[in-house]
């Protein structure tokens, strides 16, 4: 992807890590309260299933960056599944840096206006968990395929404009 090429570029040396949640077996939290045991020597969630060493791994790893695309006027429903089972143990020990990606049909008053209450809540639960606030960057009007003729238009896009919203601000 252009990001990991990107990130490369500037810390050649980092150990960087790509996941796929949409390629991963795993549900929500089930509400177990087994990461609350006082017996536990670590604070994770205890559920064994593929991602178990991936929430392992961020809630012990130096910075992470996230993408989204918006769906509903919301993160979509991988990425909150994943945060609950990542946040829900409780906070980390150190502070690690996060930055978020998301992506849009919407433009920039929309998310002002109706999307950014939701992403202010994803928002304020990682800085009470990470010890930080994430920085964002946002991505509006998104092409969302290369071959627009293909597909029956959404009554608030305009295929061309995206075609040419893509080549000229996406390499920015």
């Amino acid at each position: 992807t252009k990001f990991k090429e990107g990130f490369l570029s500037i810390l050649p040396d980092t150990d960087y890590r790509e996941i796929n949640l949409y390629t991963i077996n795993y549900k929500g939290c089930y509400s177990c309260f087994g990461c609350k045991l006082k017996s536990l020597k670590d604070i994770r969630c205890v559920i064994k299933d593929d991602i178990y060493d991936i929430l392992y791994n961020i809630r012990h790893c130096d910075g992470f960056v996230y993408a989204s695309p918006i769906y509903f006027s919301d993160a979509n429903g991988e990425l909150k599944s994943f945060f609950e089972r990542l946040m829900y143990p409780g906070p980390v020990q150190n502070q690690i840096p996060i930055y978020a990606i998301y992506t849009m049909n919407a433009d920039e008053e929309k998310l002002e206006r109706v999307i950014r209450p939701a992403l202010n809540t994803i928002k304020k639960s990682l800085k009470q968990n990470f010890k930080v606030d994430v920085e964002e960057l946002f991505a509006f009007k998104t092409l969302q395929r290369n071959n627009q003729e293909l597909y029956r238009p959404s009554s608030h896009t305009n295929p061309q404009e995206r075609i040419e919203r893509h080549e000229t601000q996406w390499p920015i």
